[in-house]
C-alpha cells in the first residue's frame, strides 16, 4: 500500500469498526495504515481511543501523544490525552491536557467538564495529604487535630471517594483522647432542659467510650435544639466512632456551617445559671 487511495480506504474501514465499538478490527486496520504512513494525526488519535477503550491505557496514552506531534494544534487530541493520563492517575498532566484543549478550543466542552472534575480531585488530594501530614505525629497540638479534620472535611467535599474518608474514625479517636470540656450556658426556653440532660448523656457516652448511647443522646439533643454546633460535633463523634464515616462527614459539615471558627477538640458542658 502506497497511494492515498488505499490509505483512506483503510480508514474508512477503520473509522467505521470504531463506530461499531470493534476497537480491535479498528486497532488491527489503524495499525496497517500506520506501518506505512506513520505521520497520520487521526489514525494515531483513533488508535489511542481504541486503546483506552479496551484497557490498554499506556498504548492509549503513547498513541495519543503521536497524534500531538503530527497534529499539535487539534483540541481533541489534547482532550483524550488528558483522559488517558488522568486514568493513569497523572492528575497534574490530566489538568494540562485539558487546559491546552480549552486553549485550542474554548468552546470544548468535555474538556471545560474534565478540567473542573480534575481540579475538584487536585484540590481533594492537597486537603488530604495536608490532613496526612498534620496527622503525622502520634501527639499532635490539639489545633493540629482540628485543622487536619477540617482538611478531611474539604477533601471530601471536593471529591466524595477521597482516602479522607478512612481517616475519620482515627480522626475523631485523637479528638476525644485531647478533648477538653467548656461551659455552655444553657439558654432559657420550654424544653431546653431535655436538651441540656441529652447533652450531659451524649458526653459521657463519649468519655466512656460508649458511641450508640452518645449516638443516641445527641440525635434527642438536636431534636431540641438542632442549631447547637456542640451537639453536631458529639454526633459526628459518635457516628466515626461506629464506623458512619458519611453521616459523620455530614454532621462535621453541619457544626462547621453553624459556627465556622469550630474547635473541634472541645466537648461542651451545660451548665446551669444556678451553679
Amino acid at each position: 500500500m502506497s497511494d492515498t487511495t488505499d490509505v483512506e480506504r483503510l480508514l474508512e474501514r477503520a473509522l467505521e469498526a470504531f463506530g461499531q465499538a470493534e476497537f480491535d478490527e479498528a486497532r488491527h486496520l489503524l495499525e496497517r495504515l500506520l506501518s506505512t504512513q506513520p505521520d497520520h494525526a487521526r489514525a494515531w488519535s483513533t488508535l489511542g481511543i481504541c486503546h483506552l477503550e479496551t484497557g490498554r491505557t499506556q498504548l492509549g496514552l503513547e498513541a495519543l501523544e503521536r497524534a500531538i506531534e503530527a497534529e499539535p494544534d487539534n483540541p481533541d487530541h489534547h482532550y483524550w490525552l488528558g483522559n488517558a493520563a488522568g486514568s493513569l492517575g497523572q492528575l497534574d498532566r490530566a489538568y494540562a491536557c485539558y487546559q491546552r484543549a480549552l486553549e485550542l478550543d474554548p468552546q470544548h466542552v468535555k474538556a471545560g467538564e474534565f478540567l473542573v472534575r480534575t481540579r475538584s480531585l487536585l484540590d481533594s488530594r492537597e486537603h488530604y495529604r495536608t490532613a496526612l501530614q498534620l496527622l503525622r505525629d502520634k501527639q499532635p497540638p490539639q489545633r493540629y487535630l482540628t485543622l487536619a479534620l477540617r482538611e478531611l472535611l474539604h477533601s471530601m467535599a471536593r471529591f466524595p471517594q477521597s482516602p479522607a474518608r478512612g481517616e475519620l474514625g482515627h480522626c475523631a479517636r485523637e479528638i476525644l483522647k485531647a478533648a477538653r470540656d467548656v461551659a455552655v450556658m444553657l439558654p432559657p426556653g420550654e424544653g431546653l432542659e431535655e436538651w441540656a440532660r441529652h447533652h450531659e448523656q451524649g458526653n459521657a457516652g463519649l468519655r466512656f467510650v460508649n458511641h450508640q448511647q452518645a449516638l443516641a443522646a445527641y440525635e434527642h439533643a438536636l431534636g431540641y435544639k438542632d442549631d447547637d454546633p456542640y451537639a453536631w460535633h458529639g454526633l459526628a463523634l459518635a457516628q466515626a466512632l461506629g464506623g458512619d464515616l458519611d453521616n459523620a462527614a455530614r454532621s462535621w459539615q453541619r457544626c462547621l456551617d453553624l459556627d465556622p471558627e469550630f474547635d473541634f477538640t472541645t466537648l461542651a458542658r451545660i451548665q446551669r445559671h444556678s451553679q
